[in-house]
């Protein structure tokens, strides 16, 4: 039988600490889309494979962080 309620209760400290998970991967995606600093979009790469794709994700995501770093330092 297909799940049709979420596994935690709507507003509880375990559902508000599982769900702000969320908000910080939100903010990652946003630095990553964001044209002052990675400026990921679609079509970006022209590349073909899950392994090569990854790689180059992991090099924008460490682009990304070094930039965020030298800012946050500033």
């Amino acid at each position: 039988m297909a799940m049709v309620r979420q596994p935690l209760a709507w507003g509880s400290d375990a559902w508000i600490d599982s769900y702000s998970r969320r908000t910080h991967v939100e903010g990652i995606f946003g630095n990553y889309k964001s044209a002052k600093t990675a400026d990921l979009q679609r079509g970006w790469i022209f590349i073909v494979g899950m392994v090569k794709t990854s790689l180059m994700l992991a090099a924008v995501a460490v682009a990304t962080n070094i930039r965020l770093l030298r800012k946050w330092a500033a």
